[in-house]
């Protein structure tokens, strides 16, 4: 009777272990393939399209999601025609109030819209974003845009109409330092011969903006932002050297540049508290280059 239910017990023990050794050898393999695509996704030797997704591999793309990827990476190939048409289909339906999906081809097929020299249809797709409150894409990045679009058709009503809804937001401060630089960066890039003038004029309004950043501890992002600013004036001014501009043209841009310079030195006057970092400084000494170099612009037109 004894040895029977000792048999007994040690069958069970041996069960039991081989039960436990199972489970650790499949949390073990487990752990190893899910560091295994990790190490895959952070290599840079790999190219990013072959590298393997882990919230893919957690379910099945739709058939949105991946025409949205379709897409976007017809966008960064700057294929426009032919980002275009799916963005276009994916953006006849959306999935309710939040539908990530459908906001990002709207957000995508806005910047397409700007970049192909079409505010207007730029502006429906950013109006329909802010309308939604849009969570995909940001508000600062949504309202910059429109601000832009509509300097762009010559709307300066509504200009100030968002330029006061942009002011509203940096109030409640929903948003963190490193996303407004993001929002800045991806929505002031101005070099857009069709547009000189409206785009100006954006960047006059916008540029207060950047000093958040450039005021910042926020490194390296707050000298990164200055040398961006510098780059979109660099642009400006280099226009007031072709030749291919008229002369009557080019005293226009020359006004509205000195008008935008002055409106930092406006500002940065007003803000007490403002702290002197070193690209702050920078930019500070910029504008004080820039003026003079009109100045005498303006000297020699005038003689």
């Amino acid at each position: 009777m004894l040895m029977t239910i000792f048999q007994t017990y040690k069958k069970t023990i041996t069960v039991f272990w081989l039960l436990i050794s199972c489970l650790l050898t499949s949390c073990l393999t487990g752990c190893a393939l899910f560091n295994s695509i990790l190490d895959l996704q952070d290599n840079p030797n790999i190219e990013p399209a072959a590298r393997p997704n882990v919230e893919s591999a957690a379910r099945t793309l739709t058939e949105r999601e991946q025409l949205l990827l379709e897409a976007e990476n017809f966008y960064k190939k700057n294929d426009f025609a032919a980002a275009q048409p799916i963005f276009i289909k994916i953006s006849r339906f959306n999935d309710g109030a939040f539908d990530p999906v459908y906001e990002q081809a709207l957000w995508h097929l806005a910047k397409i819209y700007e970049k192909t020299n079409q505010p207007e249809k730029a502006i429906l797709s950013l109006d329909e974003l802010s309308l939604r409150q849009s969570r995909a894409i940001s508000k600062n990045k949504i309202n910059f845009s429109l601000m832009k679009n509509h300097f762009r058709i010559t709307n300066y009503t509504l200009t100030q109409k968002i330029k006061k809804q942009i002011d509203e937001n940096h109030k409640t401060k929903n948003f963190t330092l490193n996303e407004l630089y993001e929002d800045l960066l991806e929505t002031t890039t101005l070099m857009n011969d069709n547009y000189l003038q409206a785009d100006v004029l954006f960047l006059g309004e916008i540029q207060k903006y950047f000093v958040y950043i450039m005021e910042s501890t926020l490194a390296p992002q707050n000298d990164e932002l200055t040398t961006h600013l510098i780059a979109n004036y660099e642009y400006f001014f280099s226009v007031l050297k072709k030749k291919s501009y008229s002369a009557d043209f080019k005293k226009k841009l020359s006004i509205a540049l000195y008008d935008q310079l002055i409106k930092f030195d406006r500002y940065e006057m007003s803000e007490v508290d403002l702290v002197r970092t070193a690209p702050l400084l920078r930019f500070t000494a910029y504008c004080e280059k820039q003026k003079k170099y009109l100045v005498e612009r303006f000297n020699n037109d005038a003689q």
